[in-house]
């Protein structure tokens, strides 16, 4: 017989499409402890498989059996199913379309108590009974005799176990009976145990590490996230012990936002804009319309942008899209999506953290690894897809490894996206033979490597030894963006894992200075600007430039950079005070220059000839605009005020609030989204009062 040499190790498993509803819940499944009555010659023997000929014991699926009454499921009634030898039923007359695992594919309606690679142990029987009155009829469905396969280390010797279907009610129960040990060592055996609707992630599973006792495993809504249901043969079943499964009644509003998709880090402007997305799914028994779903960003930037979902049917999903939004300052923003209150409002919102960087992009939020994932018997390559627009330099990636992954050879790869379907296609740079050392890895590359457009971070785990390659768990998981390649293609790994891999990929800044600041203000007779810098690379210094007309710049001082050797981590505060300003308004700007005579321009700082009073837009350029719109605020005070740009029917398309400085600031904002044609620019202070009005033009 031939069978699966190549297995994919993880400590969790998870699926993302999400298409039926499914009318049970874990927090309605129960354990107890009864009777296993076995079902001796009761019932009908299944003796024949389903192409008719005799059934086996090992890798085979029945004949189409009797349930004997309606039993009404995942808002279907059925009367029939078939049995999988590899410890599971499905119910309807299609066959499984995978008898190993029934939550690596897209199977539907499948009941599983103990579902792995099973065969005949001794005298093994497969059997089926209805029993009991018109109303309250149960079928018992028999697993007899046996056992896990492996030729050398199968756990078990016999298996005994029965799924019971109960009429009207529609619940389900798994009884196990007696499991005795093959006396192979006791090895981790990782199995699946619980019901499935449509696909896996409208389930509900049994979960337990392999040496916690059946009566200490407990239950979830959704594939597995964490530990299977875990055995051994030292730790074994009390005959009789039952899982029971209840099905319920659902409320008719639910919506759920189930999961938000981001980048976990990303760097301040980082080209292009990012767009979050959302999985809102409906969990209630009546089809959603018009159904708000809101983001809001907050932190160190503000975003907020709502998207209406015309229809929502029952148990189905969508993936919502917002606004493109491009942070622009350094430090750490909350994204936050939200859906109204309903008949169910604990699963009305999904948060998670971003970490907006200088100069680094990265899959995760997280700062080590706990999990990982592999290969067992193969080697292969894990990959994670970074969108990008323009050209950029990566002179360094970062790879994560939970600590009890050592001594595993492998390479870190970089590619273009040029492969079919956008995956990855070229390599443009493979690392040298590392082995895995329990922690996180910071790899240089000199010189760096030139992306242009979307690029893939990958691991190759060059051993046949599970490497345990850091993720962190995403349910469901975002399509488009984690890849696994063994032989031949490469893979989406959303169908079928739920695995959010880790990698960090840092830019070389080429323009090596970040600026967190620039602001200027009028201090009697002169003019005083103030920056400061978070990152300098090899920074020579500044020249400060000042033009009367906001085009036409001359330096009318240099200074050296603060930082030892031109380079520093930590934040560096300069100023300098222009004592002989010029008759009227002062424009000024910093050309920063590196050590091998690069240079780079920041943004204009407009200082007036008379004193700042109240709050006011100062200057909006370029205007008319056709991407990025340039906007002064001078203010008396340093207080927050509503920044909005607002179309001619008076809606609000973009909306932040502005930490103002006192005298002059200067901030950049990405309008590309927006369609052409006419827009206001409005500032708004806390009492709501209106304090400036600019008309701007959309190209």
């Amino acid at each position: 017989m031939i069978k699966k040499l190549l297995t994919l190790i993880a400590f969790s498993f998870s699926f993302s499409a999400i298409f039926c509803q499914f009318n049970y819940q874990a927090i309605n499944a129960t354990k107890s402890s009864g009777t296993y009555t076995d079902l001796g010659t009761n019932g009908t023997a299944i003796t024949t498989n389903f192409s008719g000929n005799p059934i086996t014991f090992d890798d085979d699926t029945s004949s189409i059996q009797n349930i004997g009454f309606n039993f009404s499921y995942n808002g279907t009634t059925f009367t029939q199913f078939l049995l999988c030898t590899n410890g599971f039923i499905k119910l309807g007359t299609t066959p499984p379309a995978s008898i190993y695992d029934v939550l690596t594919g897209n199977e539907a309606n499948t009941i599983y108590p103990f579902n792995l690679d099973l065969d005949g142990g001794t005298s093994p029987e497969y059997r089926v009974f209805t029993s009991g009155t018109a109303g309250s009829r149960v079928c018992t469905i028999q697993f007899k005799n046996v056992r896990d396969w492996s030729s050398a280390t199968g756990q078990y010797s016999n298996i005994n176990f029965q799924i019971k279907l109960y009429e009207t009610s529609n619940d389900i129960e798994f009884v196990y009976g007696t499991f005795t040990s093959s006396g192979a060592a006791a090895v981790f055996l990782g199995t699946n145990a619980g019901i499935q609707g449509s696909v896996n992630t409208s389930s509900v599973n049994i979960t337990k590490a392999s040496a916690t006792a059946w009566a200490s495993a407990t239950f979830l809504d959704g594939n597995y996230t964490g530990n299977k249901f875990n055995n051994r043969n030292n730790v074994l079943p009390t005959s009789g012990y039952t899982y029971r499964f209840t099905a319920v009644n659902l409320p008719p509003n639910d919506a759920a936002v189930l999961a938000t998709y981001t980048l976990g880090k990303i760097p301040a402007g980082y080209g292009g804009s990012q767009i979050i997305r959302s999985m809102v799914k409906n969990n209630g028994s009546a089809t959603l319309t018009n159904l708000s779903v809101s983001l809001a960003v907050t932190g160190a930037n503000t975003f907020s942008n709502t998207q209406t979902i015309a229809s929502l049917a029952p148990g189905s999903s969508t993936l919502v899209s917002f606004t493109a939004f491009t942070p622009s300052l350094v430090g750490t923003n909350t994204i936050t999506v939200t859906v109204p209150s309903d008949d169910v409002n604990t699963n009305n919102s999904s948060s998670v953290s971003q970490t907006i960087t200088t100069n680094t992009i990265s899959t995760t939020n997280a700062a080590t690894a706990t999990v990982g994932v592999g290969l067992n018997g193969s080697i292969g390559e894990f990959a994670a897809k970074f969108t990008n627009s323009g050209s950029k330099t990566i002179d360094q990636i970062t790879l994560y490894f939970p600590t009890t992954s050592t001594g595993q050879p492998y390479t870190a790869v970089i590619y273009d996206a040029t492969g079919t379907g956008g995956t990855p296609g070229t390599v443009l740079w493979t690392s040298a033979s590392q082995t895995s050392g329990g922690a996180n890895v910071n790899l240089s590359i000199t010189p760096g490597v030139v992306v242009t457009g979307d690029f893939f971070v990958s691991v190759q785990q060059t051993g046949t030894t599970n490497l345990a390659y850091g993720y962190e768990t995403e349910n469901p998981i975002r399509s488009g963006t984690f890849y696994l390649k063994t032989t031949g293609a490469w893979s989406d790994m959303s169908p079928g894992n739920n695995f959010k891999l880790m990698f960090d990929a840092r830019f070389s800044s080429g323009l090596p200075v970040q600026l967190s600041s620039f602001t200027g203000i009028k201090d009697g007779n002169k003019n005083v600007l103030k920056w400061n810098t978070i990152t300098e690379l090899n920074n020579k210094g500044f020249d400060l430039q000042r033009s009367l007309n906001g085009a036409d710049f001359s330096t009318i001082a240099s200074i050296t950079s603060k930082a030892i050797n031109g380079n520093s981590n930590a934040t560096l505060d300069y100023e300098f005070n222009d004592v002989a300003p010029l008759n009227g308004n002062n424009y000024y700007r910093l050309q920063q220059t590196d050590k091998d005579g690069k240079t780079s321009l920041s943004q204009t700082v407009l200082i007036r000839g008379s004193k700042v009073s109240g709050i006011s837009i100062a200057a909006v350029y370029p205007n008319p605009v056709k991407d990025r719109l340039n906007i002064n605020i001078s203010s008396a005070t340093a207080e927050k005020v509503t920044m909005s740009i607002i179309d001619v029917l008076g809606k609000v398309l973009i909306q932040k609030v502005v930490q103002l400085t006192i005298g002059e600031l200067s901030i950049s904002e990405d309008i590309s989204q927006l369609n052409k044609g006419n827009y206001l620019l409005k500032l708004t202070d806390a009492s709501g009062k209106t304090n400036d009005l600019k008309k701007i033009v959309k190209q």
